[in-house]
């Protein structure tokens, strides 16, 4: 028999507050992932879109400093065929453990050598 109603409440509430937690947590680092990712994605278009219109590496990179501190431009060309655009950005997670799944994002593009 059964006495003490609220007690067994509290319990089980701080057993799940943890489990909880950590869910809402993991739902918004993937939300500002998701986020940071178009953002990438839409610099990486602004970047190849200098690049055709003539720019060269140096402004490239220049153009993405202002844009975003924190991302790292890379540009390979090594079959002179076709020309690979990259950006790689560390990301900022707060949920434990999430840091041991993602490492960096990326955002990559490959156009025909002009």
């Amino acid at each position: 028999m059964v006495k003490n109603k609220k007690g067994q409440a509290l319990v089980e509430f701080i057993i799940i507050l943890p489990i909880f937690i950590f869910m809402i947590l993991t739902v918004i680092d993937i939300g500002k992932l998701l986020y940071d990712k178009n953002i990438m994605q839409n610099n990486l278009n602004d970047v190849v879109s200098l690049y055709k219109q003539g720019n060269n590496y140096e402004k490239l990179g220049e153009y993405l400093k202002e844009k975003d501190d924190k991302a790292k431009l890379e540009i390979s060309n090594e079959d002179n065929r076709y020309i690979e655009f990259k950006i790689i950005k560390t990301p900022v997670i707060n949920t434990p453990g999430l840091n041991l799944l993602i490492k960096d994002l990326e955002a990559k593009r490959v156009i025909n050598y002009e």
